[in-house]
């Protein structure tokens, strides 16, 4: 199955550039009188969340609990996502059990906004109720990043 990715724009579809536009035109020759599906697809994580993400709470959660002091970011985000991410349940049969997974698309270029908002406020609960602590402010992260001095800058 062929997916191409459009944006609307001024009521046209855009695909990007001339070459994925030139793609569609082929396939919709090829394909004259198919039945095809638009939907519009969820918003994307930004890099602000994913940068707020990997920027403030990952240090966050470093500092809170002394056994991750020693946890690269991505250890972190593992252990994170493993215990905080969504899940699903499904029924083995043959087996007679119940199997869980988790998500594992939690600020990856596949998961949505939505589902990150809510990947975040389960931290700020956790963090919360069990460390007294809220995760630092999103607005005054972004702040702070934009005006630290970037490395070689010798601007005062």
């Amino acid at each position: 199955m062929t997916i191409f990715i459009a944006k609307v724009k001024d009521g046209l579809l855009s695909f990007g550039s001339p070459f994925n536009r030139a793609r569609f035109v082929q396939w919709a020759k090829e394909n004259k009188g198919k039945r095809v599906r638009i939907q519009p697809i969820a918003d994307e994580v930004s890099s602000n969340q994913r940068g707020y993400y990997y920027g403030a709470v990952i240090p966050h959660f470093r500092g809170l609990i002394a056994e991750w002091q020693d946890l690269t970011d991505d250890e972190i985000h593992e252990v994170l996502k493993t215990n905080f991410s969504p899940r699903f349940t499904a029924y083995d049969p043959i087996h007679n059990e119940k199997l869980e997974f988790t998500i594992p698309t939690i600020f990856s270029g596949q998961s949505n906004h939505k589902c990150a908002e809510e990947f975040l406020l389960k931290l700020m609960d956790y963090s919360l109720t069990n460390y007294n602590l809220p995760l630092p402010d999103p607005e005054e992260y972004k702040r702070v990043l934009h005006s630290a001095k970037l490395l070689g800058d010798l601007s005062t």
